[in-house]
């Protein structure tokens, strides 16, 4: 038999099974809409394209401009007289700006610029050999293309050489005298009044393939001008 008072703690019973029913629900869609909040706090924050800041990348170097290629003129006034200093001695006159310069007694140089355009003596080899035989010998150097053997006068001595390229650098092994890459250069033996004879090189670093178009006429007037002297 069920009491009222039985009755009343069924129905208050159920009611509190409801409240906290309610209760839980409530605090499930508060619980929800903090974590929506939050993914949509998230997101929010996320850089897009657009706010992503880029780098600016660095400027190019500047560079300054190459200088000009020296130009000599095969017509320049011969108004430098030099006293070489060389074995054998001898003097000759170059263009004012030229240098000169005695590397030891058996090398001997005049040059323009920064060695762009040089007249080489050299008489490092001192075996005794012909005139001919010299010239046989420097045609024979290894990588070079030698031209036609030509006459030539230099201080009143007469010799011979000839004109020739190559395709790399060049060495001549009996003095050491090199080329640093492909060129033009002319090659000339004289006699040195010993038995021996002194090789002449022009060469035209700064031009290397073209530049002999004007060294070799300004050569040959430098070539008049020397005077041998004696021992």
């Amino acid at each position: 038999m069920t009491t009222s008072q039985d009755k009343q703690g069924t129905l208050l019973t159920s009611a509190g099974r409801l409240g906290l029913a309610g209760l839980l629900v409530i605090v499930g869609a508060v619980t929800t809409a903090c974590g929506g909040g939050s993914e949509a706090a998230a997101t929010s924050k996320r850089p897009t394209s657009s706010t992503v800041s880029s780098v600016p990348s660095p400027l190019a170097a500047e560079t300054e401009p190459a200088d000009p290629p020296l130009v000599i003129s095969p017509r320049a006034p011969l108004t430098q007289p030099v006293d070489a200093g060389f074995d054998p001695p001898f003097s000759l006159r170059i263009p004012a700006r030229w240098k000169s310069v005695l590397r030891d007694v058996s090398a001997f140089q005049v040059y323009a610029g920064n060695e762009e355009y040089e007249i080489t003596f050299d008489h490092t080899y001192r075996h005794k050999e012909s005139v001919a035989h010299a010239v046989r010998r420097l045609t024979a150097t290894a990588g070079l293309t030698a031209g036609p053997v030509r006459d030539v006068v230099i201080g009143l001595r007469r010799g011979k050489g000839f004109s020739a390229g190559s395709d790399a650098a060049v060495m001549f092994g009996d003095s050491g005298f090199h080329t640093n890459e492909a060129s033009r250069l002319e090659v000339f033996a004289v006699p040195a009044g010993d038995g021996t004879t002194i090789t002449v090189f022009l060469t035209a670093g700064g031009d290397p393939m073209h530049g002999l178009d004007a060294l070799a006429p300004l050569a040959r007037r430098i070539f008049k001008t020397v005077t041998w002297q004696a021992r």
